[in-house]
């Protein structure tokens, strides 16, 4: 194998024949690459701003290959130094190619600052070859494939290629560690895809790459030109550029450049089929090929792969990684033409295995509780190997985790039992559940009497989700566990009730006064006496506390504050009845507090002391985090007493999971 070997020296080269000094500078890096041409690192005396990545005996590899395809190559960082990539350069240019890089030659880092440079600078050196190859005095002289042109780009530098994709001798894109996704940088945008005209190669260094997530945007954008996704899983930002022989990122990428500029198909199937026996380390997807192209998943198992703990008995997927990937699998019908993974808002193109089944792997969901779903042919279809929810309607979940919030994990703790409880309702006209928590001991302690709260689901659950997303009570084990809460009984009701007599009427909808007033009257005449009745309670308003979310919270509002001598203490968990819940333009109205709750603000103190604790919290990234905001304040400009928290999550069960942990450590002190 050949050794690592840098050389430096200026170089007045008089080419025989022709008299002309041209190369005044050059270098060997790798000993010149391990290729069939041993490679230079050359600055011309007619281009003294950039690098020429070239065999040394440019006229004899240009006769091996039929002339020599070109890669233009802006660097990281937009800089005018290439040193950094150098070895993936060099190795590139030792199978048989230009490659012209932004950026005199140094000898070394660190002996010249860098400065920044623009896109234009890729077309020029575009423009000097077609000069040197139609020039009977130059050594490049026929020996340019103009025909085969590359533009290629690490990090800020893939920015640059995008900023002059629409160049029409560019024949295909290498994008090194770098992605637009809905950034603007060095003259391109995300619009700037759309001037991209032929195939394109992403060669990633995986999640702790910081430009990952904008390549996976761009891969999804791409919708008109072949696009091919190669990712080295543990690459870092910086992939292989540092290794000898530029490592398998120079020849991933020469494998895309000798299949896409050569029309060597020996590498069609590493980013068709993911035929990745040579790339150790690396995953592959691609779309947009031909028919009779579609790309076929495959990923290297390292066995650190587990089932995430939402899959049912007989699933092995959805699959989490130790660092922080998931791998989603489904089954369509022979039929399908397209899957996608939705999850958290955003769509990811799934690909067929070789035994058929629908693939994908994203670098790492946000912690929590995330709802997903499959999209085939455009229908949504939830995971049947996930266990389901109901949000809106059956759902699947993935629980990612997060060691800040651990909290709601199950523990080697005493548990409490969580019990469906029914009832008859006048109310209502009909037999309806509640689901009620009891802490440990309740029954082997037939003496002791229990505080109670009733815990209220949102627009989009049913009783039993505080339990199977919320896992209200495996939060409230831990916390007695630690002795950081009271012992206390949970009660969890449906809390959309139509009144028997108008049962063919919908329940109310919106907020306002009355919207809560049927479940109201099932809360307050029905289940609180069944609960006082059947459980060992400690029935007084001292003892006895409302809270619930977004809906439940609003409804919690209303009820409660009504009713201070029922209810003693209330939690309200990122309602919109402050506001922030969008739609209709404009300005949004200013909550009215006084109108909703008349004496709220100017007979303050009297809820004060009615009330134990009045608690209100909202996501940091929840739309109805400033009109919460706003309402607290205003409740505090007018001396009412609040407990107010703010918790990492949007409109979602990762902040109402920590809203409630919180709001049971200041329950019934």
């Amino acid at each position: 194998m050949k050794k690592h070997v840098l050389l430096g020296f200026l170089v007045s080269l008089v080419v025989p024949g022709t008299g002309l000094a041209q190369v005044i500078n050059q270098k060997v890096v790798d000993g010149g690459g391990s290729g069939p041409y041993s490679a230079i690192a050359a600055t011309e005396a007619t281009l003294p701003d950039y690098v020429v990545y070239r065999p040394d005996d440019i006229a004899a590899a240009a006769a091996a290959e039929g002339g020599l395809p070109v890669l233009a190559f802006a660097n990281g960082g937009c800089s005018n130094t290439s040193i950094t990539h150098e070895r993936v350069l060099s190795e590139i240019a030792s199978h048989g190619y230009l490659v012209v890089a932004i950026g005199a030659l140094q000898m070394t880092r660190g002996e010249r600052e860098s400065a920044a440079t623009e896109a234009t600078m890729l077309t020029d050196a575009l423009d000097w070859l077609a000069d040197r190859n139609a020039d009977p005095d130059s050594e490049y002289r026929e020996h340019v494939a103009l025909d085969r042109i590359a533009l290629g780009g690490q990090s800020c530098g893939g920015a640059q290629i995008l900023a002059v994709a629409a160049d029409p001798r560019i024949d295909t894109y290498v994008m090194f560690n770098s992605g637009m996704g809905d950034m603007s940088m060095a003259g391109a945008s995300a619009e700037s895809l759309e001037s991209v005209h032929g195939p394109i190669v992403y060669i990633i260094g995986g999640p702790s790459d910081v430009a990952f997530a904008n390549a996976e945007g761009d891969y999804e954008r791409i919708d008109e030109v072949p696009v091919a996704f190669a990712d080295l899983t543990e690459g870092g930002h910086m992939g292989t550029f540092g290794e000898e022989y530029g490592g398998s990122f120079a020849h991933m990428a020469l494998a895309w450049l000798d299949w896409q500029l050569k029309g060597e198909d020996d590498g069609a199937p590493i980013f068709l089929e993911g035929d990745l026996a040579e790339f150790s380390g690396w995953t592959m997807k691609s779309k947009n090929f031909e028919i009779g192209q579609a790309a076929t998943f495959t990923i290297e198992d390292d066995g650190q792969w587990q089932t995430a703990s939402n899959a049912d008995r007989v699933s092995e997927f959805p699959k989490m990684h130790p660092d922080g990937r998931v791998w989603f699998r489904y089954e369509a019908p022979p039929t399908a033409e397209s899957v996608e993974l939705s999850i958290d808002g955003e769509s990811h193109d799934m690909q067929t295995d070789a035994d058929g089944l629908w693939n994908v792997v994203i670098p790492g969901a946000q912690p929590g509780f995330r709802i997903y779903s499959f999209v085939v042919d455009g229908v949504s279809i939830p995971d049947p190997g996930s266990t389901p929810y109901f949000m809106g309607g059956n759902v699947s979940a993935l629980e990612y985790p997060s060691p800040d919030d651990d909290f709601y994990a199950l523990r080697h703790v005493p548990h409490g039992d969580v019990r469906q409880h029914w009832f008859y309702s006048d109310v209502a006209g009909e037999f309806r559940s509640m689901f009620v928590y009891t802490p440990p001991g309740y029954d082997e302690d037939t003496n002791t009497r229990y505080p109670v709260v009733y815990l209220q689901h949102g627009g989009g659950e049913v009783e039993d989700e505080w339990v199977n997303s919320g896992r209200a009570n495996f939060i409230l084990d831990n916390l007695l566990a630690e002795g950081n809460a009271q012992p206390m009984i949970i009660v969890m009701n449906n809390g959309f009730v139509t009144r028997a007599e108008g049962a063919d009427e919908a329940p109310a909808g919106g907020y306002g006064p009355g919207f809560a007033a049927a479940f109201e009257d099932m809360l307050l005449d029905e289940v609180i006496p069944d609960v006082d009745a059947t459980y060992r309670t400690l029935p007084d308003s001292e003892h006895r506390a409302l809270a619930g979310l977004s809906m439940g919270g609003g409804q919690t509002f209303y009820i409660g504050l009504e009713n201070t001598d029922v209810f003693g203490s209330l939690g309200v968990f990122g309602s919109g009845l402050f506001g922030g819940l969008g739609g209709g333009g404009g300005e949004p109205e200013a909550f009215d507090a006084e109108a909703h709750i008349p004496g709220l603000l100017t007979r303050a103190e009297s809820f004060n002391e009615a009330l134990d604790l009045f608690y209100v919290s909202v996501g940091e990234q929840d739309p109805r985090l400033e009109a919460s905001t706003r309402a607290v304040e205003l409740f505090r400009e007018h001396g009412l007493d609040v407990e107010f928290g703010t918790f990492q999550g949007a409109h979602e069960w990762r902040t109402w999971r920590s809203s409630w942990f919180d709001f049971a450590q200041h329950l019934f002190q």
